[in-house]
């Protein structure tokens, strides 16, 4: 369900249409979902603006869970932690999470190159995330950019590499 963002009555563009995606139902209770707004408009804290929601299966508590940080930034990959307390995005290379019942918002891992989290997965625990970079570790024998994995852990956001990998010239070549 593509539709344009309220402000604008231009012709469409990739800048001015937001859609809904990346839905999941909570683990721990089927009766929270999540969603994403996604598109191409400016990100300026508005909740209009936000991507990632939160919803009650009946449509009660429709909210934004991303904070005013977002503004100037982006989320992108959100998932639901197993234990159902966090949602876990990418926040602009770095790896997030949003408590869904407070809306509190925390950094878990804060970028530095070439550990750039393009997307992420949880730990049943949540004691770990997992993260896959596409590029920055040089190019193979065949020009294909080098990839990897690395792990963060939640307690204390430190990062250790894993492993490396043809990323291959484009999407979805990477670990995904």
């Amino acid at each position: 369900p593509w539709r344009k963002t309220p402000f604008t009555d231009a012709p469409r563009t990739a800048n001015n249409w937001i859609g809904v995606n990346h839905v999941q139902f909570c683990p721990t209770d089927t009766n929270r979902i999540m969603y994403a707004h996604e598109g191409g408009y400016s990100r300026n804290g508005e909740p209009e603006n936000t991507r990632v929601w939160h919803l009650r299966a009946d449509g009660s508590d429709n909210r934004s869970l991303a904070p005013a940080e977002e503004k100037g930034t982006y989320y992108t990959h959100e998932v639901y932690g197993p234990l159902g307390k966090y949602v876990y995005a990418v926040w602009g290379g770095s790896v997030a999470r949003f408590e869904v019942d407070s809306g509190r918002f925390e950094a878990v891992y804060k970028m530095e190159r070439p550990l750039v989290a393009g997307h992420i997965g949880v730990s049943p625990d949540e004691k770990w995330v997992a993260a896959d970079i596409f590029s920055g570790l040089g190019l193979d024998n065949d020009d294909n950019p080098i990839g990897g994995l690395f792990l963060i852990e939640t307690a204390t956001g430190k990062a250790t590499f894993l492993a490396a990998f043809p990323a291959g010239p484009g999407h979805p070549r990477h670990i995904h």
